[in-house]
């Protein structure tokens, strides 16, 4: 099961905490092969990056033991205070025309 936590620092010197959780389970017929869901949320202070704060990432993929590759497709939904106040779920976001950090 995947449990991770860590620190990226940016191209342009910001720190952001993640944190990566999830599960697999076996995929039948294929003894090397398991499905991961994997949850990540961001905690940062920098105001440039901030908006990651309200980012909950969802990826989806496969682990492959034989060749130790992962592969992980993530979704990204961001919530908001009203959605947070109100209960309600978050809306999907398209944040592709954000600047994500880039790792160092």
């Amino acid at each position: 099961m995947p449990d991770a936590h860590g620190v990226i620092e940016t191209d342009d010197g910001a720190r952001v905490l993640f944190y990566l959780t999830g599960y697999s389970r076996p995929i039948e017929g294929s003894p090397n092969l398991r499905a991961i869901v994997s949850p990540a949320t961001f905690e940062t202070d920098d105001d440039r990056y901030r908006w990651l704060n309200d980012v909950i990432a969802v990826g989806e993929g496969v682990i492959d033991f034989e060749t130790l590759r992962l592969r992980l497709r993530y979704g990204a939904w961001r919530r908001s205070a009203r959605t947070q106040a109100s209960g309600r779920r978050p809306q999907r976001t398209d944040l592709s025309n954000r600047h994500a950090p880039v790792a160092r």
